[in-house]
């Protein structure tokens, strides 16, 4: 045990009146432990302190560089508490058991602890306060392991779903530019054929031109929009991202001759993440448009219907397909990470299992799939809280 000369000969006798043994239990622990009185001063330091930091063999060492425990704390990272948030907020952390944790860098090693404060007096009455740091550095180095591999997750599915919206736009632009080149080749022949070119001609070709033009730019503005999301929380209407997402999808849909049947048609809100939705609806829709491709044609009439029913505690999203459905044995792994239904070479695994991440973890949601008559159904449930109807 480690104490300031001046103060050890007192608190020393106390701890020892309340516990014979407390010296040897508090030394053999494996968390640093820290008295601190009422003025933000140390008071006693076990051994695991100076076998983290040696070059503090006692509090007067410590002293000598520092003013409180909480200058050793890092300030570069925001999930960890620094100094200042230390300072501040003492007696909320004291009080609330919400877990506080601190990095600590000491002769170039980085350490991860969970930080733990009890107020307590001992036989003269006086506050103490029992700082305990509780080494978490493995699991903060695999938790941070688990972020890495999801964030890479997250690149992988959005890049997945920037192949499929690239084939979509090419979708979109085809007809477009069909027209557009239409234009050009009839401005041609009038000019070969001598029929003279008027004024009134040219201004026709422009005007078109020019519409199809800003649509074909403002294709490429929702795709960048789609691709570059405002990583905030905002308002936003359902109805709102299932037509954004319906534009994109509608030209390949029409290639296979599926029908997309749109019943939305009430505005409601909600509060979330609107690019990371309609990431979720572009995924299950594609799903069911490589579930109609790998049937071929036996599909009389391919359908996928989007309904949102606003219920009285929650609001369900539904997308429903007649592609034949997912065989029993593997529905229960359809939201498993790289698993996938697909040929290799055409899934990636991971788009439906980034939507259950997406609908789950950042937008507090559920997200289902079933088996039902001839097809699946997506499910998505958001509670009543995050809902405005207009």
């Amino acid at each position: 045990m480690k104490f300031s000369k001046e103060k050890s000969s007192s608190l020393n006798g106390e701890l020892e009146r309340e516990n014979p043994y407390l010296a040897g239990i508090l030394d053999a622990t494996v968390n640093i432990i820290i008295l601190r009185d009422n003025n933000k001063k140390l008071l006693y330091i076990n051994r695991q302190f100076s076998n983290y930091f040696p070059g503090y063999k006692n509090i007067d060492d410590f002293d000598r560089d520092h003013d409180s425990i909480s200058e050793l704390f890092d300030t570069d990272d925001d999930e960890y508490i620094d100094k200042e948030y230390f300072h501040k907020n003492f007696d909320y952390i004291v009080k609330n058991e919400i877990e506080h944790k601190v990095k600590i860098t000491y002769n170039n090693k980085t350490v991860y602890f969970k930080l733990t404060i009890t107020k307590s007096k001992l036989e003269s009455s006086r506050d103490y306060f029992v700082i305990i740091l509780s080494n978490i550095t493995r699991l903060e180095l695999e938790r941070k392991k688990c972020i890495q591999q999801e964030r890479l997750l997250q690149q992988q599915a959005k890049m997945a779903s920037m192949g499929e919206m690239i084939g979509n736009i090419a979708h979109q632009w085809r007809q477009p530019l069909n027209a557009l080149s239409s234009l050009t080749v009839l401005l041609g022949i009038k000019y070969r054929t001598n029929k003279g070119l008027t004024e009134s001609d040219m201004l026709q070709f422009k005007v078109k031109s020019n519409y199809i033009i800003q649509n074909m730019s403002k294709t490429i503005d929702d795709f960048k929009n789609f691709f570059s999301p405002n990583k905030s929380k905002e308002r936003f209407c359902i109805r709102d991202a299932i037509n954004e997402i319906e534009i994109f999808i509608k030209n390949s849909y029409l290639e296979y001759n599926i029908e997309l049947v749109n019943r939305v048609n009430e505005n409601i809100e909600i509060v979330g993440y609107k690019s990371e939705l309609e990431q979720v609806f572009l995924n299950i829709l594609n799903n069911s448009k490589d579930a109609f491709i790998e049937q071929g044609r036996k599909i009389l009439k391919p359908t996928v219907t989007i309904d949102v029913t606003l219920l009285e505690d929650i609001i369900r999203i539904e997308i429903v397909d007649n592609a034949g459905g997912i065989e029993d044995e593997i529905i229960d792994r359809i939201f498993e990470p790289y698993f996938s239904t697909k040929f290799e070479s055409n899934g990636t695994g991971i788009g439906l299992y980034m939507s259950k991440m997406i609908i789950e973890e950042s937008m507090g949601g559920k997200l289902l799939l079933e088996n039902r008559d001839d097809g699946v159904v997506a499910i998505i449930e958001f509670p009543s809280g995050v809902i405005k109807t207009y």
